[in-house]
């Protein structure tokens, strides 16, 4: 059975995948917000040691993302705790397991 993963690799979010993901969240929102985006990138690259952020790449096309940060001492809470505040997928890859 294809589960529509063959070919799915996971990685590191990178700066040339700005105007992907800028697309699929205007596709969701309506809006374009390619500054909020930018940030989020640039924070993600080169503010973090640790890089959380995330793309899932289907035939060589980044399809989804995952976005956040390492905080530490946030919450009241001493240690680090990862913060996800984005979550993207193409409509056109959902119900295929990404």
């Amino acid at each position: 059975m294809d589960d529509g993963r063959d070919g799915l690799t996971v990685r590191t979010i990178r700066a040339d995948d700005l105007d992907r993901l800028v697309r699929m969240d205007e596709a969701i929102t309506g809006r374009n917000r390619r500054t909020w985006f930018e940030g989020k990138i640039r924070r993600a690259l080169a503010d973090s040691d640790l890089k959380i952020s995330l793309g899932a790449e289907l035939d060589g096309t980044l399809v989804g993302a995952i976005l956040g940060s390492l905080q530490y001492g946030e919450f009241g809470i001493p240690d680090s705790v990862a913060v996800l505040d984005t979550v993207l997928l193409d409509r056109g890859f959902r119900k295929r397991g990404i």
